[in-house]
């Protein structure tokens, strides 16, 4: 499994590497995931910075299975059908937060969370986005 953050992401989020380094294997750039083994899961945190079309050639090409997390909405549709799409409003990565999104717990998921209301848990935007924090 690996993880690949957007340079907008580094910029402007606090990244804990030393913590996320112990859940899962960190991308620096795009281009090494032609590095990658084929069928591997890439975790991505995806916004405006990076190339759609660049997911979709590596999903035909290698077959990954992308967990996307976005602060955005507007990702959602052009996502939710190369992968599974996390809507969260996050200001740190961590390892403790990478490991809720890996193991889909809901709870821990939670705990990053202050203003989630139970109107936004049921009124998700997409079949396959799976959890909507902000």
């Amino acid at each position: 499994m690996y993880l690949l953050l957007s340079p907008t992401v580094i910029k402007n989020s606090i990244v804990n590497y030393q913590s996320v380094g112990k859940e899962i294997n960190i991308v620096t750039t795009i281009k090494v995931l032609n590095l990658v083994k084929e069928g591997s899961t890439i975790v991505v945190f995806y916004d405006s910075s990076f190339k759609l079309q660049t997911f979709i050639d590596f999903k035909l090409l290698l077959n990954f299975n992308y967990i996307f997390i976005v602060n955005d909405e507007t990702f959602i549709s052009s996502l939710d059908y190369l992968g599974e799409v996390h809507y969260i409003k996050y200001t740190v990565v961590d390892g403790r937060f990478i490991k809720s999104i890996i193991e889909k717990d809901t709870e821990l998921m939670e705990s990053f969370n202050t203003n989630l209301n139970k109107d936004m848990k049921k009124g998700l935007c997409s079949n396959k986005v799976k959890y909507v924090i902000i």
